[in-house]
Formats: structure tokens, sequence, C-alpha cells
């Protein structure tokens, strides 16, 4: 019995990599959705491996971007049986073949894997790599203990303090200052595991550096870990490839569907946040979509509420924020607060950031069943027998063995009965039994354990 499923995709890609032997290196699987969406919003790209969904032990890499109401979508996804680099320059290049917009990824966000960051660093050049902050503090949790740093349990609590202050350091001298009150009080078998591991990768995880790139805000990968547990909630643990991908299929069709939902709700419910009419408030929230609208609200309030600019003007750099997420800043916003200018303005703003443009693309990701491609994924059905059921098909076998036992004369019924015995012998020992037939007059059979 077979299990057929025909699945409908939009200009599918499923690749299977081989090595020169012939054996599966890694799978590769997008479809046009997901091509669609990473070349409208392939600004930030999150990157990460979960594992046991299948029962041939291949993690699952996910590719994650962010669209213009701050929701995740996976833009990619595949399954490699090694976890080295170049296994995963192979994955990435099969990506980079598929989608021409690869240049626009201006930040990849990864953990600490070093397989994982080196192959983003040959393939992705372009790129700022960043490292996942809760992975930072957690790896920096597990190296930093009494045994290993031959500490007390005192001094790790301060090390661990400490190491959290220097990743929230806002400015390069806040951070050189934190650094060098480490490196004073703290262990030295402490500082050296710092400086050797952190201090040279410090542009990756600490805030004052990590927000001048394009990050949206992201400090961690917790958009893909949660994409990752929905992934375990519907996929069952060590499921077959069919099935693996079937249930794929459902989750990413799901997730589309919410992406739906979620622009309906932008276009056709009425808000409940009521603005005064002409408001820079009104403005933006007409303008925006409700992600990029609550950026710009929090600024504005940073803005009326902070102290007076001075002799700032519109001309000098602020703040890296409006470069790196699109939006305007609280400095922009109160210079023209000071200047008596309106508040309100779309120059600077990202288009993708902009209600209209969400809109306009909407229709791409509603293509009509024409330009769909038919996927049948076939299944051959087993199911365990139950115990039941392998009795009644071992009675019908046993009562046809016990007829021709009994057929013929008393010498063919012996030696056919001592057959029997021998296979029986074999069996209570767990053995395995071969019928040979054998040559002779008699057409005796023998059982060979």
């Amino acid at each position: 019995m077979q299990d057929i499923w025909v699945v409908y995709f939009i200009d599918p890609d499923l690749e299977i990599i081989t090595d020169s032997d012939g054996a599966v290196t890694s799978i590769f699987f997008q479809d046009g959705h997901m091509k669609k969406f990473f070349s409208l919003y392939p600004e930030l790209l999150m990157l990460d491996a979960t594992y046991k969904l299948t029962n041939v032990r291949m993690p699952l890499y996910v590719m994650l971007c962010v669209g213009p109401n701050g929701e995740s979508e996976i833009v990619a996804v595949f399954l490699t049986v090694r976890e080295d680099a170049p296994t995963l320059c192979e994955a990435l290049d099969r990506f980079k073949s598929r989608n021409p917009h690869w240049n626009n990824i201006c930040t990849v966000m990864t953990d600490k894997d070093l397989a994982e960051r080196e192959a983003v660093k040959q393939k992705f050049p372009q790129v700022a790599l960043m490292l996942c902050l809760f992975h930072v503090l957690r790896a920096m949790s597990r190296e930093v203990t009494t045994s290993k740093m031959s500490i007390t349990e005192e001094q790790r609590g301060r090390a661990l303090q400490a190491l959290q202050g220097l990743a929230y350091a806002k400015s390069d001298e806040e951070y050189n200052s934190l650094r060098e009150s480490f490196r004073t009080s703290m262990p030295q078998t402490v500082v050296q595991y710092y400086e050797a591991n952190w201090h040279t990768c410090r542009h990756e995880w600490v805030l004052c550096w990590q927000r001048q790139n394009v990050t949206f805000g992201e400090r961690t990968n917790n958009r893909l870990e949660s994409v990752n547990k929905r992934l375990k909630a519907v996929i069952k643990s060590g499921s077959s490839l069919p099935n693996f991908f079937k249930d794929l299929i459902a989750m990413l069709a799901c997730m589309r569907m919410e992406r739906h939902h979620t622009i309906l709700s932008v276009t056709d419910k009425v808000s409940v946040k009521h603005y005064p009419v002409g408001s820079a408030q009104s403005k933006f929230s007409a303008a925006l979509t409700p992600f990029a609208c609550s950026l710009v609200l929090k600024q504005l309030k940073l803005a009326e509420d902070g102290p007076p600019l001075g002799d700032v003007t519109a001309h000098d750099r602020c703040c890296s924020y409006s470069e790196t997420i699109g939006l305007p800043c609280h400095h922009m916003l109160a210079i023209r607060m000071q200047a008596k200018e309106s508040v309100f303005t779309l120059q600077g703003i990202w288009p993708r950031w902009l209600k209209a443009d969400m809109l306009s693309h909407r229709q791409l990701f509603n293509t009509a069943d024409a330009d769909t491609t038919a996927v049948t994924i076939t299944q051959q059905k087993v199911r365990p027998l139950t115990l039941n059921e392998k009795f009644q098909r071992c009675k019908r076998l046993g009562q046809t063995v016990i007829g021709l036992v009994c057929e013929g004369g008393s010498e063919q019924f012996h030696s056919r009965i001592a057959v029997l015995n021998r296979l029986i012998r074999v069996w209570q020992k767990e053995g395995i039994a071969i019928i040979k037939h054998a040559d002779c007059e008699d057409e005796n059979e023998e059982v060979q354990a």
C-alpha cells in the first residue's frame, strides 16, 4: 500500500546533492514564495540549524528573513549529512544560484558555530556577520566555571555580570572603560579566556557595534528559535523524509496564511488607537506598517522627552539608527521640532516600511494556479502488525505445514518432524535458519543455522 500526496508549488527547487561516490550530502529546498520574499526583503538573514527531525539524522538548516510588518519568513531550507564548512558552502552556493539578490544581504546573524561562520564568510563576503547575544552569553556561562577557571562561585558571578555589562556597552569608549576595569579586577584565567575568544570578535556581539549594522533591533536568533519550536511541534521527531517534507509544507502554508491575515488586518481593520487629526502620529500610522510605526513612535517619544539639541543641525549625523533601520531617529525628529518644521516626513524611510509598498507586493504572493507545479510525494506505507494479526497469519501457515507433514509414509513423516524440531531449536537460540532443498531420492529437506 502507498501514500501519495500531490502538493502544488510555485517555481519549486528541490535538489539532492551527492558526492563523487553518489552518496547524498545535502538536500536543498526553496519555492517561488521564498524566492519572491527574499528578493523583496533580503537585508537581514538569520541562519541556524535544528536537529532530530528526520530518521536519517540530517540537521535542518533554516534561513529566515524579516518582512515589512516584522513577520518572520523562511526563505530556504536545506538538510546536510555533515556540518562542516565545505558542505555548508555547497548548500549556500545553491542558494546563491537561485537568488540573484543575494548581494543585497547586509547582515547575517548566526550562533558561534565555526563551520556556519566560515561558510558565510566565504560565500557572502559583503555581509556583516553578527553573533546571537543569547548564544554568546550562554557560551560564556558554560566556559566560565569554578572548575575550568579555578575560581570561586562569587568570582564566577561577578565575572558573568561584568561580561554581560560589556555586551551592552553603548559606545566604544564605554566598552574600553569596562574592558580595562574587567582586566584589572577579574581573575587572570577569566581575562585570558575573554581576550582570546571574545575581544577579537567584539564587533559582532557588543551593542555599540551591532547597532551600526542592519539588524532591525534584533540581537538574538529568537525569531529562528520560535520557528524551530513550531517545526518540532508539527514535524514528528525521527520522521521519514516523505513525512518530513509533507509536514514542512503544511507549516509553510500555515505561516503564509498568517502573513496574509496580517496584511488583511492592516488594510481592513479599523485601528483602535486614535491620534489627533493631522498629528504626526496619525500621519505615520497611515503611511507605515504597524511594526515600523511602533518603532517611529518610540523615537518620537524620545524626541519629545529628551534634552534640547543645542547647536546640532539637520545635516549632522546624530546616530546610525536611521542608516541601519531606514526610519527617522529621535535626533532627526527633535531637530524638526526645534526648527518648527513638520515632524512627519517620508524622506529617508526605506520603501519596505511603507504600507503602500507592502500592499503593492501582496499580489506577487497570490500567483494564479496556472503558474504552479505539481510535485508528487510517494511513500511506501508500512504499518507494524499487531500480535493478533501475526498469530492469524502464522495460523494459516501452520495448518498448511501440518497437512504436508502428515502426508506420505512414516519415514517421510519422521524426517519432516525432525526438520521442524531442528528449526524450533534454531529459533529458540535466536539463530537464523536457511531452508535448503536436499538433492536426494527421498527429497528430504534440511535446516541449516
